[in-house]
């Protein structure tokens, strides 16, 4: 199956195996477009949208992140601000874990 850009499930599945080959208590996983948007076959990078995973062995907490901007540094910072925040809210329990392969994301 070809590769059609990075989805919810598919950076949680690269986390967790990053995790479990470096037998890590946490990782986190981000992957999206900053930008410019590239349109074309197969597939089309929307600059502005990423997802993120962290991963411990409790399980997956995802956030997909979409700013509406074509600005590739803007997009650089909102998406580490948001990977941070994730953590933080996660070890500050305001988020909790789901479990591996439940597929609704946190948005």
């Amino acid at each position: 199956m070809p590769f059609r850009g990075p989805n919810a499930e598919l950076v949680s599945g690269l986390t967790v195996n990053v995790r479990e080959q470096l037998g890590t208590t946490y990782c986190v996983g981000e992957s999206g477009a900053t930008g410019p948007t590239i349109p074309g076959k197969p597939y089309t990078h929307v600059a502005g949208k990423t997802f993120i995973s962290f991963v411990s062995h409790e399980g997956v907490a995802r956030r997909i992140v979409d700013t509406g901007s074509v600005d590739r540094g803007h997009n650089m910072l909102a998406f580490t601000e948001a990977s941070l925040l994730l953590i933080r809210d996660v070890l500050a329990g305001e988020v909790k874990f789901e479990k591996l392969g439940e597929t609704s994301a946190k948005i």
